[in-house]
């Protein structure tokens, strides 16, 4: 990426003048200082788009360095340069907010590469997404045309949830407006699909899981086991936003995902009673007259 304005701050740079010459020859505008006190200066006084650090400096250390410079600038990127490949070190730099981090010695590329990751990144792989999108909408289309069946729409349904997760991270657009309009086809073709095959679906156990199976499929067969079971209701969560908390609840458990078709109406007060009876709405009308 050209034209971008380099601060490297190494109290050895006469030795690095070779790897400065090779950035400026790529476009690059390096500007160089020796040690902490000249860099932070130089942050106050000039906006830089990227800080290349020495970890190791007499006087201010690269570390103290990175604090003070986040203090005037927190967006600025920062990448450490270090000899050292101590845990600790790295968790007290990545806690500063470094972007990235290179272990001496380093080579040209290594730096040209990591100031690629840190400014190209979110452009290539938003073209690399959209030929992923691409392939994924005629996979959609084809799926959508072949009549999926309730196993089927259960597998569109979770890839729709993980673009919806993905292109949140990426904030692009035109495959936003993209997805919506593939979601709301599918919308469409999945009220139609419902409404032909939910009435057989109350008539025969040739089905998916109900609203109304929760308890005896999935809470039932745990409460046989001699471990404590906890049994959770989350009212109105949709599957990405199940999408966006399952990393952090895989870090502590074993996470199985099943799905199940929720009852018609869909209503909280009908999905949920539905759930914790066992019975359908109208069964629940006949059993509890008082209660209507």
């Amino acid at each position: 990426m050209n034209q971008l304005q380099i601060l490297w701050v190494d109290d050895e740079m006469e030795h690095l003048k070779p790897f400065v010459l090779f950035l400026m020859e790529r476009g690059y505008t390096v500007e160089t200082v020796s040690n902490g006190s000249d860099a932070i200066d130089s942050v106050l006084n000039k906006k830089y788009d990227l800080v290349l650090l020495d970890e190791m400096m007499p006087g201010i250390d690269g570390l103290t360095t990175l604090k003070e410079i986040k203090k005037i600038n927190s967006e600025i990127p920062v990448i450490m340069v270090t000899k050292s490949e101590e845990e600790g070190l790295m968790e007290d730099a990545i806690a500063g907010q470094i972007a990235d981090y290179l272990i001496k010695p380093v080579n040209p590329n290594q730096i040209i590469m990591a100031i690629k990751k840190i400014f190209e990144a979110d452009e290539i792989r938003k073209n690399r997404t959209g030929e992923e999108y691409a392939r994924f909408s005629a996979d959609l289309n084809r799926k959508l045309f072949s009549s999926p069946n309730a196993e089927e729409w259960t597998d569109i349904y979770k890839d729709i949830c993980k673009w919806d997760t993905y292109l949140d991270k990426i904030n692009d657009a035109t495959l936003t407006q993209m997805h919506f309009l593939e979601k709301h086809n599918c919308n469409a073709e999945f009220c139609n699909y419902i409404a032909d095959v939910y009435k057989s679906w109350l008539e025969t156990d040739d089905r998916p899981f109900l609203s109304f199976d929760v308890i005896s499929e999935f809470l039932i067969p745990q409460l046989k086991s001699s471990k404590p079971v906890y049994f959770l209701v989350l009212d109105c969560m949709r599957l990405d936003q199940y999408y966006a908390i399952e990393p952090f609840l895989k870090e502590m458990f074993d996470v199985e995902l099943d799905l199940y078709y929720s009852i018609l109406p869909t209503a909280t007060p009908y999905s949920r009673n539905s759930i914790f009876s066992g019975l359908l709405p109208l069964e629940i009308s006949k059993s509890f007259p008082e209660y209507r």
